[in-house]
């Protein structure tokens, strides 16, 4: 209420308390011809107080807000630096022959990093937190005096006391491969979530906060970061994942153990996607043997999803359906989900290893890509559904475990050699088929009848 008196300030620094405002108290901001920074500091302290007292953490040091456009959030030194990394040979190779793996990235895909720009890198973002620089930067569409988003505001600054508590620098919550760093977000992202619609409850349903209004037509993000035709379910999952399953996640740990369950999760976070996508199940990876190259990655389920989904007609896929996606806007973790991103031939997944191969200067090379699974009916089904996605592009039979994709039938002309023994599916490609053998001796690639059933 405006009339309630706010509590004297307390004596020693308090949750729920921060930079002079309580939690509940009421501020005289309006965004209707933009926000100054004496508001904008003004706001940042009330908000950082409603953060500290919906997620019981103490902001132990200030936090730097700046409104930027995207050209100004990062600097074309920043922006150099990073294409030198991307258009590394090497980088360059790995990149080219994971995304080959998947089914993601033809051979004729173009990727130049010599043209990246800022805009490139922040499209859709509204906000972003900067762990190694302490930094909070709401992003604007070009106004001088913009409005901020309320909730972009609080859900950085959760990350920003996720990072004073945690410390999201370290290399723990960085991930040592593309799946175990999707995991980890989903824990971070999925946080951050959870406290915001906190947030939004507290503005619009309780009326414990009084909020300020954050008016629709002076704030937009540069642009949608998903949606349109040239949006395929593939993508759409990696940028989403984390943040609706990190939510379901999150939600049920509330469930189970309050606020310090949550903080219990932050102290050993998930190592593979399949823990935020399969909460219920706890299960840790299982290990493949296949040895310790560089360059070896872990897929993942939310991979092996990507892969099969890109495949899914009617979601701006290749136009060849091989799993049922019919459900994928049916959740199946519980509260807080809004996805489904389980299918048949990946919700066995017990963990994977691919090692891509190839020289320094040239993209073209193979893999060995080696996958357990949690059964050897899950092997069975996964095996299965591969074949059935190799033939989708364009894939001949040539011997008893061995196929080609022709030139010209698609854009991942190669040779693929599948065998499963046990719970475990090993998948050697190369550029033909007597190149298989360079990549993994001892595969046995004779020409047989090739009309003969399929092994299971």
């Amino acid at each position: 209420d405006d009339d309630t008196e706010a509590p004297p300030d307390p004596e020693t620094d308090i949750v729920g308390w921060e930079d002079g405002y309580w939690y509940n108290e009421s501020v005289e901001i309006d965004q209707s011809d933009g926000l100054s920074e004496a508001e904008l500091e003004e706001w940042t302290g009330l908000a950082k107080a409603h953060v500290e007292y919906l997620t019981e953490r103490e902001f132990t040091e200030d936090v730097s807000v700046s409104v930027r456009t995207p050209e100004e959030a990062i600097t074309e030194e920043e922006l150099a630096e990073l294409r030198e990394v991307l258009s590394n040979d090497r980088y360059q190779a790995w990149n080219q022959q994971t995304g080959e793996a998947l089914f993601l990235a033809g051979e004729n895909a173009t990727n130049d990093p010599a043209n990246l720009t800022a805009a490139d890198l922040l499209g859709g973002v509204s906000g972003f937190y900067d762990p190694a620089a302490d930094e909070l930067v709401i992003l604007r569409n070009g106004t001088e005096s913009p409005a901020i988003d309320n909730v972009t505001l609080h859900h950085e600054l959760v990350h920003a006391v996720q990072d004073q508590t945690f410390d999201l620098s370290d290399s723990e919550y960085r991930g040592e491969d593309g799946d175990e760093a999707t995991a980890i977000n989903g824990l971070i992202e999925g946080d951050a979530v959870y406290v915001t619609e906190r947030y939004v409850e507290a503005c619009n349903t309780s009326g414990a906060f009084e909020c300020v209004e954050t008016p629709p037509e002076l704030y937009a993000p540069p642009r949608e970061a998903y949606g349109g035709v040239s949006t395929t379910l593939a993508a759409f999952a990696v940028g989403t994942q984390p943040y609706t399953d990190g939510l379901a996640l999150v939600t049920d740990l509330h469930r189970e153990g309050g606020q310090e369950a949550v903080d219990e999760a932050f102290e050993n976070p998930p190592s593979t996607t399949e823990q935020t996508i399969h909460p219920e199940r706890n299960d840790l990876p299982v290990s493949p043997v296949l040895p310790d190259e560089e360059g070896a990655t872990t897929i993942g389920e939310l991979g092996l999803f990507q892969m099969f989904a890109a495949q899914a007609f009617g979601f701006g896929g290749f136009g060849t359906p091989i799993v049922d996606l019919t459900g994928f806007d049916e959740p199946n973790s519980g509260a807080g989900d809004f996805y489904n991103f389980t299918t048949a031939p990946t919700e066995g997944w017990g963990n994977d290893v691919l090692v891509p191969y190839g020289n320094d200067d040239e993209a073209e090379g193979g893999y060995v890509w080696v996958t357990e699974w949690d059964s050897e009916r899950d092997a069975r089904q996964f095996r299965t559904d591969y074949l059935e996605l190799l033939e989708a592009q364009g894939a001949e039979r040539y011997g008893e475990r061995t196929w080609i994709i022709p030139e010209d039938e698609s854009g991942f002309a190669d040779a693929f050699h599948v065998t499963r023994d046990g719970t475990r599916v090993t998948i050697v490609n190369a550029p033909t088929v007597d190149d298989l053998d360079d990549v993994r001796s001892g595969i046995d690639i004779e020409r047989t009848n090739t009309t003969l059933p399929i092994e299971p």
